[in-house]
């Protein structure tokens, strides 16, 4: 009977039948039922414990290739992959028999031939991407199984496709995400998304991220970054605000490295981040409207995601917020900081790139030491490298110091 049970479920719930209210109802009612029999306790809580199991594990198996099918048509490669693993991450290496899965190419065979399976494509999948750290990662799990295993012929062909890998990482223009922390604000918006913000990656530029957001989102206005989010949270409409989110890169010694080349640095910039910064310019004390830097300090966001990137999904929910102001001379070095990184990053991709295009960094350097708007660089040292307040503030002297060399390097 129990046999008979289990391979009616899975060929119901392989035909669409059957959720997790579905599994909600199954275990309660058996349980009841069993609760009053002393002599089926024992092998009726097994057969409980057995068929929810499946149950769990068809739905899930359902869900994951339904979400797979969804990614492929879309061309995120590499989120395909990482759907593909963690299906594969849920099976043994053991010789247990699986049943077929239908509309997929997963026939009846054993828990280790599926999860092999499964971390090939992944890596395959990950190479379409051009996600060479992501199926380094994966090849190096089948490498070490093969090993522990002694299937030499296997770890012969595995070996040599990291070997391809790792050329493709060497000599490929490596392209940076762009990072977008984007908040949905107003009971406007279905409970699910509501007041909560998340972590978008794209290879969008903010105006073209912004663009797609309010096609996806026809009724939403969009905020301007110095607005305070929480003064729309229960407005009946839909309120989006989007700014930049860069990632922060903890404990990464080879981030330091001169042995590291930089196409390789480039490449590991993109694996195993959960962590981001934003910054929002805020009006510290008395505006000065003939330099606005003398008082607009920064205030400054670390946003932790529920999961890292690169990951199944092309957005995390941000679980952890913390957040600190910095006074107006403190946000200056940290501003002209920034713009030698972002500099330093182009130039480092004009390096590794075969057709060079060097009108980003033009907009960059035009930007950064003309900038027409705030009157250019020469305004900081108007501000914070004067007779006047340095003799105000002995206390920052250093920090003077560190803004006169960022101002020399530019």
């Amino acid at each position: 009977i129990e046999i008979y049970a289990l391979d009616k479920t899975h060929e119901l719930i392989n035909t669409g039948k059957g959720d997790h209210k579905y599994r909600e109802i199954f275990y309660d009612t058996f349980t009841n039922l069993l609760l009053n029999s002393r002599y089926l306790d024992e092998q009726g809580r097994r057969f409980i414990n057995n068929m929810t199991e499946l149950i769990d594990k068809l739905l899930d198996y359902r869900y994951l290739n339904k979400f797979y099918q969804e990614q492929l048509k879309l061309g995120n490669f590499v989120e395909a992959g990482y759907t593909l693993l963690h299906y594969a991450n849920k099976l043994t290496w053991s010789t247990c028999w699986l049943n077929d899965v239908d509309d997929t190419n997963f026939n009846a065979e054993t828990e280790e031939q599926r999860k092999e399976k499964m971390n090939k494509m992944a890596v395959d999948l990950f190479v379409r991407g051009e996600s060479w750290e992501s199926a380094m990662s994966t090849c190096k799990d089948l490498i070490q199984r093969y090993e522990n295993e002694l299937e030499l012929r296997k770890l012969s062909g595995i070996l040599k496709k990291y070997t391809d890998i790792v050329d493709k990482m060497l000599t490929s223009q490596v392209v940076l995400p762009f990072y977008y922390h984007v908040g949905f604000y107003g009971v406007g918006f279905p409970k699910l998304i509501q007041n909560k913000t998340y972590i978008y990656t794209s290879f969008q530029n903010i105006t073209e991220f912004c663009n797609v957001m309010q096609i996806y989102f026809p009724q939403a206005q969009l905020l301007p970054a110095r607005n305070d989010p929480s003064d729309y949270y229960h407005e009946d409409a839909q309120y989006i605000q989007i700014m930049p989110a860069k990632p922060v890169y903890e404990s990464k010694d080879y981030l330091s490295s001169s042995k590291v080349e930089e196409s390789i640095k480039r490449c590991l910039k993109r694996s195993g981040i959960d962590t981001f910064a934003k910054s929002v310019a805020v009006q510290v004390g008395t505006p000065d409207h003939n330099n606005e830097f003398k008082s607009l300090g920064l205030r400054k966001y670390r946003l932790k995601t529920e999961k890292s990137f690169p990951g199944m999904q092309l957005w995390f929910e941000v679980v952890e917020v913390e957040n600190k102001l910095l006074p107006p001379l403190h946000h200056a070095v940290e501003s002209l900081q920034e713009k030698l990184e972002d500099m330093e990053e182009l130039i480092l991709g004009l390096q590794n790139s075969v057709n060079v295009n060097i009108e980003p960094l033009t907009r960059k350097l035009q930007g950064t030491i003309i900038a027409p708007v705030n009157g250019g660089l020469g305004k900081y040292q108007e501000a914070f490298i004067c007779e006047e307040y340095i003799a105000s503030h002995l206390d920052e002297s250093d920090i003077v110091a560190e803004l006169f060399v960022a101002l020399l390097k530019l």
